[in-house]
């Protein structure tokens, strides 16, 4: 019997499937989707593996095979539908079998296996030979695990093993396997107790002269602190801290590390009664007997989380588990600690920035199938799910669904590739759908439920289209115009809330000599660099270099150095001139770097602690303002003047998305959309709130010049810090795949000419590419994938491919 394995600690070079002999005494063991250890290559190094497949011959030389040496799991921790999605994605995505696998397991040889044993009370009489197990369970407080029992009785491995089965028969102990790996630091949070009201309360429980004590005290008085930066700020040890948890003053609390999502504050869990429109997509879902995968267009406001919550509820009745995605889990605490609460807590939480002793904690859960629901963003598609009946990706337009490193993989493809594989059903949910999304539902091949009007019965909200080149005639130079100016006015005097959206952050564009026409740029990136009014610095959004910015041209030693354009630094600064007794709040991605920091600006703005919030996309991403009326959009053109397929696509749903913000509650949205393109189809379509209208414009551009849906485009790209070798290397990709295409006469495909990407220098390497198009399906992509291939194993560049990619600039 042969095992068919991937090895993890193996690069491009070992991108291959290995078989091992499978020993008589473990066949009856191996199984698809355990890990095993296997002797690989010429030493004796042991290294783990994951079993992928079993056959009856191999086509090598059976005498040279080596066999496993160990099967580390007892139970399958990788699931087949997993397992054949890592094939797919290796096949679709131009990635290694290792780059997929990472997907789906973090690491074969950091993931440990744990047996836990708990003692089950009961009268049963047991020989004494059994009775030492017990004791030492008991003194654990009824928990122990294997490897603790082991170290503590001088007997061999198989003979406890022999001891426990025993005993587990017996129904003495019940046994628990658990999945983890090093205990990763925490961080330690002290806060007052809560026991008293008010500070002097505290203080009146500490003697006078015990000074470090009420130091400490006075510290907490304004929120939680970390135990380093208390100690650092108070000059206390942990005595003094000990000290005042014994008197129940203040209590500490462990939590791992970048965990964003603060779930102890808990969501009011009230049963929402869904109106006539939601009732109706909820029926044709649940009776649907054609098909198993749907599209739901629901306008903003339109109630589709009250939807999802239902569709969740039956899976779970069934006893099945759900998988509900969002493009970032950090945008949306409020609804993910609704949906944390609305099921008790049997749900687990995975996104990128959790600790591998978290990650692996909540992947554990999702196997062993205590966790009903996961909640994330797209990597946690990957999660080993027992028996999984549902996914609902929400927003689903959202360009993060699209991984941006190797593996690039298509969030939405691979769950369709899923619901296909094991029967469960696929929701699609978004005000704005991709285009995409919405050209299959046109096919048959989703369901579409439409919901077209806002829960509360409330209208859209107008949108005023304001054309800045008249603002500019008048001699309004500020990005604040007339009109958006008046109504923030109205605003502020009637105590509402008002989002001002723009697609940059950052003060200025770049800044620019304006006697030589010299440009701050990167030194590793072909990109100017962005002014920074708060530390007066110059930054590059993409490698993070920065310096400080010049008084004088670096070039021509002149002191005519000018900022231009508009961020949203100085949307800030503009703002604050013009309403000097406004509250501002300003979120982009300069004020959300430390954890905590975004939630943070939407809670108190949720709170009304502020009047107006400038921000960038991350504003208008599903929030739920009841305060907010107004929603100025400052440059709506922005991405339309990008010669990319997508920018239209683009520029519609965040238009669409903003004006959503408005009027949400029991008071009426206006929108101000500030554009130099007033006539522009996309933007007129948004300001009516027409999708289909867009959609039928889009899709016919799409049709005409023969782009996706109705095709597929491939970008391959080489990278290296030696400008020319990227030359020479993107030369070769082209002249290899236009051999190919000659020889197999494929005239209908079309390849285009190397061209230096977009940002041409980033990082320090010079990046170019070459783009093929070419029909869905077809059997060129197989070859092309092999020629690839063949090129990452020859040259000393960074090649990588994109399907589709995300932009074609």
């Amino acid at each position: 019997m042969i095992a068919n394995v991937l090895i993890d600690t193996l690069g491009a070079i070992g991108d291959k499937i290995y078989d091992y002999k499978i020993p008589e005494n473990l066949i009856d063991e191996t199984e698809i989707g355990k890990r095993v250890l296997v002797y690989f290559g010429r030493g004796s190094n042991l290294v783990p593996a994951l079993v992928i497949g079993l056959s009856e011959t191999s086509d090598y030389d059976n005498d040279k095979l080596k066999e496993i040496n160990e099967i580390l799991d007892d139970e399958v921790i990788v699931q087949s539908y997993l397992i054949d999605m890592i094939k797919y994605m290796r096949d679709n995505y131009f990635c290694t079998y290792v780059d997929a696998l990472r997907c789906v397991i973090p690491s074969l040889e950091q993931v440990k296996r744990k047996e836990i044993y708990t003692y089950i009370e009961n009268d049963k009489e047991i020989k004494d030979e059994y009775k030492y197990i017990l004791d030492l369970i008991i003194k654990r407080k009824g928990e122990a695990s294997f490897d603790y029992i082991k170290t503590k009785l001088k007997i061999s491995k198989e003979e406890l093993k022999e001891h426990i089965y025993y005993l587990s028969k017996r129904n003495i102990i019940k046994k628990e396997v658990i999945y983890h790996v090093k205990e990763e630091k925490m961080n330690e949070i002290i806060s007052l107790s809560g026991k008293y009201e008010t500070i002097e309360e505290y203080l009146s429980c500490i003697r006078k002269n015990a000074t470090k004590q009420v130091s400490v005290i006075k510290s907490l008085e304004k929120g939680p602190l970390l135990y380093e930066t208390l100690i650092h700020k108070t000059e206390a040890n942990r005595g003094i801290i000990t000290k005042l948890e014994d008197l129940e003053l203040i209590k500490s609390e462990f939590r791992e590390k970048n965990d964003e999502l603060d779930l102890s504050i808990p969501e009011e869990d009230k049963e929402v009664e869904l109106n006539d429109e939601q009732k109706k997509v909820l029926n044709i879902y649940l009776n649907e007997e054609n098909t198993n995968k749907f599209l739901l267009h629901g306008v903003t406001g339109s109630g589709k989380t009250e939807v999802y919550i239902k569709m969740f509820k039956e899976q779970i009745n069934k006893g099945k588990q759900c998988l509900f995605l969002v493009p970032e889990i950090a945008l949306t605490p409020q609804m993910m600690r609704n949906i944390y609460y609305k099921f008790d807590g049997d749900v687990a939480i995975m996104h990128s920035k959790l600790t591998m002793a978290k990650r692996i904690k909540e992947w554990d859960k999702v196997r062993s199938g205590k966790a009903k629901i996961v909640l994330g963003a797209r990597s946690a598609l990957f999660m080993p799910f027992k028996d999984l009946g549902l996914i609902v990706i929400d927003e689903e337009h959202e360009n993060t669904y699209k991984s941006s490193q190797t593996p690039r993989y298509e969030t939405i493809e691979l769950a369709n590739f899923i619901c296909d594989g094991i029967g469960a059903k696929l929701v699609l949910g978004s005000a704005t759908p991709s285009v995409e999304s919405y050209y299959k539902a046109f096919k048959g091949e989703y369901r579409l439920l439409e919901m077209e009007n806002r829960a509360n019965g409330k209208d859209f909200p107008e949108v005023q289209i304001v054309d800045m080149t008249d603002e500019m005639r008048s001699g309004n130079r500020s990005s604040i115009s007339r009109t958006l100016s008046k109504k923030i006015r109205e605003r502020l005097d009637r105590k509402e809330q008002i989002i001002l959206f723009m697609n940059r952050r950052g003060f200025s564009t770049y800044v620019f000599c304006r006697k030589c026409g010299y440009i701050e740029e990167c030194p590793n990136c072909d990109v100017s660099l962005t002014y920074h009014a708060n530390t007066n610095s110059l930054r590059c959004h993409y490698c993070g270099y920065e310096k400080r910015a010049p008084e004088v041209c670096p070039s021509c030693g002149s002191d005519k150095i000018k900022r231009a354009g508009t961020g949203t630094q100085k949307v800030e600064a503009a703002v604050r001139e013009l309403f000097p007794d406004a509250k501002i709040l300003r979120m982009d991605f300069d004020t959300t770097r430390k954890a905590g920091s975004m939630e943070k600006i939407l809670s108190d703005f949720r709170e009304e602690k502020a009047d107006i919030l400038i921000g960038t996309q991350m504003v208008v991403k599903g929030h739920d303002f009841a305060n907010v009326t107004l929603v100025g959009i400052l440059l709506a053109d922005t991405a339309l003047n990008f010669p990319d397929i997508n920018s239209p696509q683009r520029t519609f749903q965040l238009c669409t998305q903003a004006s959503g913000r408005a009027g949400r509650a029991s008071k009426e949205g206006e929108v101000v959309m500030q554009t130099y393109m007033p006539n522009n189809k996309t933007l007129v379509y948004s300001s009516m709130h027409d999708y289909k209208s867009f959609y039928a414009y889009d899709i016919e551009y799409r049709m005409k010049m023969n782009y996706p849906p109705f095709t597929e485009i491939l970008g391959i790209f080489v990278a290296n810090e030696d400008e020319n070798k990227s030359v020479e290397h993107i030369n070769h990709v082209y002249k290899r795949i236009e051999e190919l295409l000659k020889e197999k006469n494929r005239e209908d495909v079309k390849l285009y000419q190397p061209m230096d990407a977009f940002i041409h220098k980033l990082k320090n390497k010079y990046i170019m590419h070459i783009l093929l198009r070419y029909n869905k399906d077809d059997e060129i992509k197989k070859e092309i994938r092999n020629i690839f291939n063949d090129i990452k194993r020859e040259v000393d560049s960074n090649v990588f491919a994109e399907v589709n990619p995300v932009t074609l600039l």
